[in-house]
């Protein structure tokens, strides 16, 4: 088991490891960029086609010629895989935006702080993590990896600073991008029921009908007919975001990506009560304007406590969507503490899909769909 303090691919990085497979976690801006079996070469997290940076390396002003908008640069020059949403999950209110504050906040744009490491012949844990002066908050997150598992462990906790209620808005963005993400190829599952696409036009070009309630996986399309979200589609040049509700009947949610041509499957399982909702967010060559340029091929996976990407405003004025919270509430100086994983583990070149995952005692059962066979992953960490 092994912790090393490494460059990855020109940015400061915690390289967490076991015999089976390796995560890399971004200091600037937390994000995990990487999660890979040992034995491949595929790393299904997405890397932006663009140049990234370490949050504050450039000027405001380099950042909006380099990527975009005001709003949206500091993230987009930054951000990797697995990102951190916390007081807002969206863009800023306009008056936010005035201020400076920008897209889902200020976690992927900050620089962290290594604060604890532990590494022993049965498991490796990294401890790392950031203040948020503008959202008033600390966060931290520790990574833990264990002999013989394809697993990755994860325990985030935020922390309220000041001595006042707060309401916010969380949600653990993780993106896979390309090569991993291939047009008809890639796979995805999840422990859906209710959906409802975007309620507004999302972009310029769209599959799903907006505003529009469905049951997963079979949306409404935008000229008719229905589109089947288990499969990228066949065809570049769209831009979708829906959300979809986690069996309130489970403890457990979960959400996963395959491609089969690739062999490999990766998935994350939370504790639903925590994130009941998992927005879909499809970025596939439709966006024009920089760093974009039509070129980047992805999908979020979107865990969290609020269903679309919004102002917080319009988030707690929602209030509920099929009868659960939009929003949370931060008491006073109070903190809120999350346990989940991700897993990664190979896969056949004939796999159809994750029809479930089950908790059980020691063990990750993933079933398969249409087939009887099951992958039974080895777990002794708690979620």
């Amino acid at each position: 088991m092994k912790i090393t303090q490494a460059d990855y691919e020109g940015r400061k990085a915690i390289q967490i490891q076991n015999d089976r497979i390796r995560a890399s976690a971004l200091l600037g801006g937390g994000h995990i960029a990487e999660l890979r079996l040992h034995e491949s070469e595929v790393n299904p997290m997405w890397k932006p086609l663009w140049n990234t940076c370490e949050p504050g390396e450039k000027t405001a002003d380099q950042l909006v010629r380099s990527h975009g908008p005001k709003a949206e640069a500091p993230l987009l020059a930054s951000i990797a895989g697995h990102n951190v949403c916390l007081g807002n999950f969206g863009p800023p209110s306009p008056a936010e935006a005035a201020h400076g504050m920008r897209v889902h906040g200020e976690t992927g744009v900050t620089n962290w702080t290594l604060t604890g490491e532990e590494a022993d012949e049965q498991s490796a844990a990294a401890t790392y993590g950031c203040t948020l002066p503008e959202a008033g908050m600390d966060y931290s997150r520790r990574l833990e990896v264990r002999k013989g598992e394809n697993i990755l462990y994860f325990e985030d906790c935020v922390r309220n600073l000041q001595k006042v209620d707060k309401p916010f808005t969380w949600t653990q963005h993780w993106t896979v991008g390309q090569p991993f993400v291939q047009h008809g190829v890639t796979l995805f599952d999840c422990s859906g029921t209710k959906c409802k696409a975007f309620p507004v036009t999302f972009a310029p070009v769209q599959r799903l009908k907006k505003n529009e309630e469905y049951r997963w996986p079979n949306a409404p399309g935008s000229h008719g007919g229905t589109v089947n979200m288990r499969v990228y589609p066949e065809k570049p040049g769209s831009g979708d975001f829906t959300t979809v509700l986690m069996d309130q009947r489970a403890e457990y949610a979960w959400a996963t990506a395959a491609n089969p041509q690739q062999g490999v499957l990766i998935g994350y399982v939370w504790p639903r009560l925590a994130y009941p909702w998992l927005g879909i967010w499809e970025e596939n060559m439709v966006r024009t304007h920089k760093p974009w340029s039509k070129k980047e091929v992805t999908r979020g996976l979107e865990f969290g406590n609020t269903p679309f990407p919004l102002p917080k405003r319009d988030s707690v004025e929602m209030a509920k969507l099929f009868g659960v919270p939009t929003y949370q509430w931060l008491d006073g100086g109070g903190e809120i503490r999350v346990c989940f994983l991700a897993f990664i583990i190979p896969i056949e070149p004939n796999f159809t899909g994750v029809k479930s995952i089950e908790m059980k005692a020691g063990a990750l059962v993933v079933r398969e769909r249409g087939k009887d066979r099951t992958h039974r992953l080895r777990r002794t960490g708690l979620i």
